[in-house]
This record gives C-alpha cells, sequence and structure tokens, in this order.
C-alpha cells in the first residue's frame, strides 16, 4: 500500500492490547504524519505507571514506515477530557484536518479512505462538521454509503481545523441553559431531558469527557455530522479497564464491515430522521 497522506492522531493511554490491535491496522495504512497522543499515569493506580510506559515504548519501536512523527506525552495524568481535547488541539496547530483513533476504536482498513474522500468532498461545506466511522445503529436499508445526521459519534472519526476552531472545552454559553433551537426541533421533551442533563454535568465539569462539547457545538450550530450505512468500526475496549465503556451496550458495537468504492451519495444533504429517531430511542432511556 502507497503513503496514505491524511494526518493521523493516535490516542493511547494503559491498554497494550488494544492499542497493538489497533496501531497495526494504522501500520497497515502508513499515514505519512502520525500524531500520538498519551495520557499520564494516575499515582493512585498501582502498575499504571508501567503500563503507560510499556505503551509508548512500543509505539516508538513498531513504527517502521518512513513517517513524520509527533509526540504529546503527558508525564501526569489529565484524564480523558483534557487529555483528549487539549491533544486535539495540539494537533490541530500544525494541521487543517486529522483522522483521529483511540486505543479501543479498531478500523476497517477501509475507514481510513472513506475518511479521506469525505474529508475533501465535503472541506468547503461548513455545516458538514465531522466524518464518524460508527454505525450504532446497525446496518441502514440505504442505498447509500452514508447519512447526514447531527449525533456526533467518535469512536473513529475525521475533521477539519474550522470544526475544531469553534469547540470549546468549557461550553461557557450553556451557563443559562440556552438550549440550542436544532434541539428543540430534532427531538422529544424526553430527549431534551437527556441532554440538558449531559450538558449540565460537562459544565460544571462533573463529568470527565470532551465528547459531549463537539455534541453541543453541533447541536449550536444546527450542523450535520456523516455516518457510514454500515460500521467501519469496532469498539474493542470494553471491561472493567475501560475509561467510560465498562459495559458492552449490544452486540452492535462488536460488527464492522469494509466500506464499498465508489461511494454514493446522498441525493441531499439533510438530517436522515429516521437514523436519529432509532439512535435516539436506543441512547435516551
Amino acid at each position: 500500500m502507497d503513503m496514505f497522506d491524511v494526518p493521523v492522531l493516535f490516542c493511547t493511554f494503559n491498554r497494550l492490547e488494544c492499542t497493538k490491535r489497533v496501531f497495526e491496522r494504522i501500520r497497515e495504512v502508513k499515514p505519512s504524519k502520525l500524531y500520538l497522543l498519551s495520557d499520564g499515569p494516575r499515582e493512585s493506580v498501582k502498575g499504571e505507571a508501567e503500563k503507560v510506559a510499556a505503551i509508548r515504548e512500543y509505539l516508538e519501536n513498531h513504527i517502521d514506515w518512513d513517517c513524520q512523527v509527533y509526540k504529546n506525552f503527558a508525564e501526569k495524568n489529565m484524564g480523558c477530557g483534557l487529555r483528549m481535547s487539549s491533544g486535539i488541539t495540539w494537533a490541530f496547530e500544525h494541521e487543517e484536518e486529522l483522522i483521529i483513533i483511540e486505543d479501543d476504536c479498531l478500523p476497517r482498513l477501509s475507514f481510513f479512505r472513506y475518511c479521506q474522500e469525505l474529508l475533501e468532498l465535503y472541506r468547503e461545506n461548513e455545516n458538514i462538521m465531522l466524518i464518524g466511522g460508527v454505525n450504532e445503529v446497525g446496518i441502514l436499508d440505504e442505498k447509500d454509503s452514508f447519512i447526514f445526521t447531527p449525533y456526533t459519534g467518535t469512536w473513529g472519526w475525521a475533521t477539519w481545523k474550522r470544526t475544531w476552531q469553534l469547540y470549546d472545552y468549557d461550553i461557557p454559553d450553556w451557563k443559562d441553559h440556552n438550549i440550542p433551537s436544532s434541539m428543540k426541533e430534532l427531538m422529544d421533551d424526553k430527549a431534551i431531558r437527556y441532554y440538558t442533563k449531559a450538558f449540565d454535568c460537562v459544565y460544571t465539569h462533573s463529568l470527565d469527557t470532551w465528547d459531549y462539547q463537539l455534541q453541543y457545538l453541533i447541536f449550536q450550530k444546527g450542523a450535520l455530522t456523516i455516518v457510514p450505512s454500515r460500521s467501519l468500526i469496532t469498539n474493542i475496549g470494553f471491561g472493567s479497564d475501560a475509561t467510560h465503556t465498562k459495559i458492552e451496550p449490544s452486540e452492535l458495537c462488536n460488527e464492522s464491515y469494509e466500506m464499498s468504492f465508489p461511494m454514493q451519495a446522498p441525493s441531499q444533504i439533510k438530517n436522515n430522521e429516521k437514523f436519529f429517531e432509532r439512535l435516539l430511542e436506543m441512547t435516551v432511556k
């Protein structure tokens, strides 16, 4: 395979076996630019410093293709929210677009071409803010290769600097519970309560995360993301040592498929209401 020219940001922490599997897929693609992000060990967790060090050593010893490597390794633990958000900001100081993969998100090989083509195709369309690789609903009965939705899926994703420049980890606009009009148009009261609670937790920093902030941004802008008609990512990180995904939600997270090319784009750039309604049914309990 020829060198892949979209920069890849690979985010790791303390799970070596997951890291190895995902890194081997990145290694098959051979990105010409590789950004390595690593959180530091927690002082309260015995043996974690050794686990983090082993992962960093493994990565540095297994980059065996000609590429530019950039490293951002935290000395102390920053937590999931700050580590991911600051790391993506760091990478976008140097790039206009990125593919972002965490250590538990195993992509199909075609995920990379999928991202590459869509980053180019929608580069100038500011209403499209993110390209996701996972489809948590399952296989869609669609003739198209992907759909548009306001939902933010970040188990393997890509975006542009233009999107990330609008991101704010602290979501200060939420202080007055200013529910975006797009939320009111898209969902019922139960779903609005669900997201209101989530955004409250983000605003008060009682939840250590970074991705709800991105979802808030997309709701706020009334923007769209892209989701493949069949998932291109398998989440291999469920378990007791996970930060958030300790309990596997459904068998769908273990299913992924290759994308067929050339891709068929939807005839209109608009929310796929069927997908979003089904996703809310699955998410909002």
